[in-house]
């Protein structure tokens, strides 16, 4: 089957680590003859642009440059004063994209470039809902592991869903039951953070765009799937990772298909990085991801790092700081600390012998692929489920960030160098995952099922 003259486009969750397990996917579809698009804020233009995809910005004039942007380290503040910043930020962002959802201008500005073919984050439920009621073949995918019909426990908690634990089924249900019932007392938390910070009329106004939206989904009798983050259409859907990182007792589906690691190892991080600080010594790379900023134990946690590299000279330390964090907030650094607020991870995790992370899906598949074991300190989101995961699989371990102090840490890290249990799982998995590799046979058999009709349509 020829697609020389077909376009796919792309709409994901306005961060970079959903853009960047994308980018293997929009290769390979050039490479056959895709025409690639990309759909989304500005703020992530130039990072789709510099590896040779175009991109169509939406909503320009509402969300101008630096909307998505790292906000200031809020770490120091109390949780309470950062969801003040936080909630009101988030709820305004919401309503300007109801607002151009319910009004039909996101679907006015994809219409604009004509795709065959639209990829969208199962995290933009509504958006998906709403697309695939105009004719346009929808593609859903998705960037995180979600408990999707509450088989396995929400991505929320650090249950390992495996055959081998007892009562499962009876702990999951309880899982679920402490999920929704905490989701029922965040939205009344921020209820109560709305009204203190004057926007009543606000809440009122994205309760309304909300309500209209799911008009037009009822309208369309459109099916559904239970998850973490409430309803989403029942659409073909594409797993970012790999199946043999699931637990052992996930169930496949039908509609939903692992598409394996779906890392693109010649991504282009443009960052400077001073490579000959590395003598030869084993390095521990250190990282909490791209939402360290909102993330209260993170200044805490690098400080202990810092104790723990005085101690253990005969290691040398990486820590990605973050954007918000000038490299002195630390004090005196040791010799064999590198504070950095950015680094090229890809290129990084070949040097390092093994990682802490905050366990976001992005980083751990880059892990599994450079054979690099992990302790995970989960800080929010789909985080304890994906630690869970590295427990379950034997190439890792787990430790709560709210306890963590230097002597923890330095056991975890001597476990890690010296357990070969844990560099023997992680080889043993990247070898599966390479052996099983049928990246390039899957995503051609979907992209042939859905575009079979608009091609035919095209030919008459």
């Amino acid at each position: 089957m020829t697609y020389e003259r077909c376009s796919v486009g792309f709409f994901m969750y306005p961060e970079f680590g959903a853009y960047n397990p994308t980018l293997k996917i929009a290769n390979y579809l050039t490479s056959i003859g895709f025409q690639v698009v990309y759909f989304g804020p500005i703020d992530f233009q130039a990072h789709v642009e510099q590896h040779g995809f175009r991109y169509h910005s939406v909503l320009r004039d509402r969300l101008p440059k630096g909307t998505f942007n790292q906000p200031p380290l809020l770490g120091s503040l109390s949780l309470f004063k950062r969801l003040k910043h936080l909630i009101p930020l988030k709820r305004e962002i919401s309503i300007i994209y109801y607002e151009a959802l319910a009004s039909g201008e996101i679907e006015r500005e994809i219409s604009s470039v004509n795709i065959d073919l639209l990829m969208v984050d199962a995290l933009l439920a509504r958006l998906a809902s709403v697309i695939s009621t105009t004719g346009l073949p929808v593609l859903s995918l998705a960037t995180e592991l979600v408990g999707v019909d509450r088989y396995l426990a929400p991505h929320s908690s650090s249950l390992i869903c495996s055959k081998k634990t007892s009562f499962l089924r009876a702990r999951i249900l309880f899982r679920w039951f402490v999920f929704d019932l905490s989701r029922v007392g965040i939205k009344c938390m921020m209820g109560v953070i709305l009204m203190l910070n004057d926007f009543p009329n606000t809440d009122r106004r994205l309760h309304r765009l909300k309500a209209c939206v799911r008009n037009i989904e009822r309208k369309h009798s459109l099916g559904s799937l239970k998850c973490e983050y409430g309803t989403r259409p029942k659409l073909p859907e594409i797993v970012l990772c790999p199946w043999e990182f699931e637990f052992d007792m996930a169930l496949k589906s039908d509609h939903r298909v692992y598409l394996g690691d779906c890392i693109h190892f010649s991504r282009k991080d443009k960052i400077d990085f001073p490579w000959d600080f590395f003598s030869g010594v084993p390095v521990v790379y250190c990282s909490l991801g791209t939402h360290i900023a909102n993330y209260g134990y993170a200044t805490h946690f690098f400080k202990q790092i810092l104790l723990v590299a005085k101690s253990n000279q005969q290691y040398q330390f990486v820590l990605s700081v973050g954007s918000g964090t000038a490299t002195n907030d630390y004090g005196s650094v040791p010799d064999n600390v590198l504070v950095r607020s950015k680094v090229p991870q890809l290129e990084l995790l070949k040097r390092s012998s093994i990682m802490l992370t905050n366990g976001g899906l992005g980083t751990i598949k880059e892990c599994i692929l450079h054979g690099v074991p992990m302790l995970v300190l989960p800080c929010a989101f789909d985080q304890p489920g994906n630690a869970a995961r590295v427990c379950h699989k034997g190439i890792g371990r787990v430790q709560n960030i709210r306890k963590v102090n230097a002597d923890r840490l330095s056991k975890h890290i001597e476990a890690l160098m010296n357990d070969k249990k844990y560099k023997r799982n992680i080889t043993r998995l990247k070898r599966s995952i390479e052996r099983n590799d049928n990246f390039h046979n899957s995503l051609s058999a979907i992209l042939a099922q859905m575009l079979n009709s608009e091609l035919e349509k095209r030919r008459n």
